[in-house]
């Protein structure tokens, strides 16, 4: 499959994995528009990250505003004639209880990590079927209804949650596209994704990999026409096997003293005051 010339909008593209994945796409000399609220220097930030102006643009949009979306999403196709692909990859991280959070910070993990989800497919459905391509791509776990699962971090897991369950419903609703989510099977080095949710039944915390292996995993699914599935729950490793693709090497880290925090049911209160909790984290 050629990249040349189809348009991905990306949502949290310019750091972690989605910053990865941004550059897995100019690689192969795609279009890609980055959409997040307002920042200072658009294109100072960009190339400062290594992206090319020429193939990525970023587009200020408040994904908790749906005129907003809904006009950005117009912009961008009235622009480029086309819109192939989405990847929602934006996340708001709060670690605190369902008795330790405040409401505005519940209602902005909902925002961005599950409503958000839901009005990029809604504003972009007759875009993308316009597209040979047609996937829409939600970075997101694999729903665990085990009550330990729910029960760690619960705000957090359940927005993360509800978001795999919209992309779901909606791969059902709208069988013409293919709108599948991915998520890593290890923890992941990167600041843009929570690693208290595993992406396997087996203990993976003592593994630990690049976030390379999200944005490969990501490109491989849309050239492979999500292997003809949509309402999947992908994990990366999963896909890269499925392309024959069986070493990992390149992608694992040593071992940090400090993953053992970031595994999951051990996710410290130290991480939690690290994430993110200005007013609006998931543009960066």
């Amino acid at each position: 499959m050629s990249f040349e010339g189809k348009v991905f909008i990306l949502t949290g593209g310019l750091r972690g994995i989605g910053l990865q994945i941004c550059q897995a796409l100019q690689s192969k000399n795609a279009t890609v528009v980055i959409i997040g609220s307002s920042i200072e220097n658009s294109i100072s930030a960009l190339k400062s990250r290594g992206l090319d102006t020429a193939l990525v643009s970023y587009h200020s949009c408040d994904l908790r505003n749906d005129h907003e979306i809904e006009d950005s999403i117009d912009s961008i196709y009235k622009k480029y004639g086309a819109i192939d692909a989405i990847i929602h990859n934006a996340a708001v991280i709060n670690a605190a209880s369902s008795i330790d959070i405040s409401t505005s910070a519940l209602d902005l993990m909902y925002q961005i990590n599950a409503r958000a989800a839901w009005l990029l497919v809604k504003y972009s459905f007759e875009f993308l079927n316009e597209s040979s391509i047609k996937q829409v791509i939600g970075i997101c776990p694999p729903i665990n209804l085990d009550p330990s699962f729910l029960g760690s971090h619960l705000p957090y897991v359940a927005t993360r949650y509800l978001a795999g369950m919209l992309f779901s419903g909606m791969a059902v609703e709208n069988p013409s596209l293919r709108i599948n989510t991915l998520w890593p099977k290890t923890s992941i080095d990167a600041s843009d994704i929570c690693n208290i949710i595993s992406g396997s039944y087996e203990d993976m915390s003592k593994h630990h990999r690049t976030p390379q292996i999200m944005a490969d995993a990501c490109l491989c699914l849309i050239e492979n026409q999500a292997f003809g599935q949509t309402g999947e729950c992908f994990i990366d490793e999963e896909v890269l096997r499925s392309a024959d693709i069986n070493s990992f090497d390149k992608y694992e880290l040593k071992p940090k003293a400090e993953a053992e925090k970031t595994a999951i049911f051990s996710y410290g209160e130290e991480n939690s005051q690290d994430e993110e909790e200005d007013e609006d984290p998931f543009n960066k």
